[in-house]
């Protein structure tokens, strides 16, 4: 009897993890004056999820999230980034010289002053919107942040995005660009440990870039 006990103590335990999330695998198309398009590598489009019946919660997507935009040769990189509601940007200055960082979008304006090369500084993007960011001193550098409510986000490659762990539910992909509005899917259902692959083709129109912008008091930029 004691050697049964012994045995059935160290037979392996069994598991009594949360089922681990599914994968959704997409395809978007970018589409100008009726035909498809390729963007360049450094323009990407994004795909975010949003969820049809989302629980409460007591923290946001981004809370602990933070990313980086770097100033470096007088350009902002990456231009484009996407990042969940809650996240903070930091803005190094890896140039020999000053630069500024500033939005004018309504939603969400900021500015960080001036400072020269360091780890710079940082911004908490508390709102969903599409912010501007450009530097005060340099007409040519721009950037642009998207703020969604949502932790599940993809660039697209080729065509195509895939999220994974992505928990079991019932969602709407978006698809999105710089300047263009929002494409999103017909509703679909993530399965613990499965793949859902979309049937249908996200259509996303290309927008036009705005080309020209004032410094943060609303005054051209002097001629270089």
């Amino acid at each position: 009897m004691r050697a049964l006990v012994i045995a059935i103590l160290l037979l392996p335990s069994v598991s009594r993890a949360t089922p681990a999330g599914g994968t959704v695998i997409g395809r978007l198309v970018i589409v100008k004056d009726g035909k498809p398009i390729t963007v360049p590598d450094d323009q990407p489009a994004y795909v975010y999820l949003v969820e049809l019946h989302p629980s409460r919660r007591k923290t946001r997507p981004g809370d602990d999230v933070t990313r980086r935009i770097t100033q470096r040769a007088e350009r902002f990189e990456p231009q484009i980034m996407v990042v969940p509601v809650g996240a903070t940007v930091v803005f190094p200055n890896d140039d020999l010289k000053e630069h500024n960082v500033f939005s004018p979008t309504a939603e969400d304006q900021f500015d960080l002053g001036r400072y020269d090369h360091g780890p710079g500084k940082n911004h908490k993007f508390d709102d969903a919107a599409e912010i501007d960011v450009y530097c005060d001193i340099h007409k040519a550098m721009w950037a642009k942040v998207k703020v969604v409510d949502s932790a599940w986000i993809a660039p697209v490659k080729g065509g195509v995005f895939t999220l994974i762990d992505v928990p079991p539910g019932a969602y709407k992909a978006v698809g999105w660009m710089r300047d263009s509005r929002e494409v999103k899917s017909d509703p679909f259902t993530v399965t613990a440990g499965a793949t859902t692959t979309l049937a249908d083709e996200l259509h996303l129109q290309a927008g036009q870039p705005r080309v020209t912008h004032t410094r943060k008091d609303g005054s051209p930029y002097p001629p270089y």
